[in-house]
């Protein structure tokens, strides 16, 4: 993810789902897989139907900052859930992922007794294919990722569109072979076709 897309619709979807599964009790382990910014994207602020209202409305907040010259920093999102957002934040290189990922298993075995995650993974295109490079994560990583978290845990992965007509179900296979469960649900927005998001909650085996 790259500070240039804090707070567009896509922002807002991705957020709304996270909290959605977290409910009132688990806690965000947002892997940011952080990326610098490249070339003028420019944000999309259109509407988002199936938006959490409370998401809605803190992401308007933070685009009048913007407006006023304030940057968009990822980090920022931790004030839309007081305490119960962590970021796994340090910057995302392919040659450097497992070390990363390592992280990430650190931070979800090294926890409270009852504490539970929605582990939120958000590559730049998300899932890999043949070809890996740093906007994707790829299967070791999932599975180094699934393999630590805990009955009651739920993940999410961030999954942009390709030139593929079978790019969910693709993505979706190549999800469910890499952390050996097929139990996972697809969510879209109608009014932002180009992304999904892949959920799974892991139960007792």
């Amino acid at each position: 993810m790259r500070n240039q897309f804090y707070g567009d619709r896509k922002d807002v979807l991705k957020w709304s789902h996270a909290l959605r599964l977290a409910g009132a009790e688990k806690v965000v382990l947002y892997v940011v897989m952080h990326r610098p910014n490249k070339g003028s994207h420019g944000c999309d602020f259109g509407s988002v139907a199936e938006a959490d209202s409370g998401v809605a409305v803190f992401s308007q907040q933070e685009r009048k900052k913007f407006g006023l010259g304030a940057p968009r920093r990822l980090e920022d999102v931790t004030r839309l859930l007081p305490g119960r957002i962590k970021l796994v934040y340090n910057r995302y290189e392919h040659r450097e992922r497992k070390a990363y990922f390592e992280a990430v298993r650190k931070r979800l075995t090294h926890r409270q007794k009852d504490e539970r995650f929605v582990v939120l993974l958000d590559p730049d295109n998300g899932i890999s294919g043949k070809c890996s490079k740093s906007e994707h994560v790829c299967k070791e990583e999932l599975l180094t990722t699934w393999s630590a978290m805990v009955p009651g845990d739920a993940l999410i992965v961030y999954q942009h569109q390709f030139r593929d007509r079978e790019w969910v179900s693709k993505r979706k296979s190549a999800l469910a072979e890499a952390i050996g469960c097929d139990e996972i649900c697809c969510s879209r927005d109608e009014d932002v076709r180009s992304v999904c998001f892949f959920e799974v909650t892991k139960v007792e085996s």
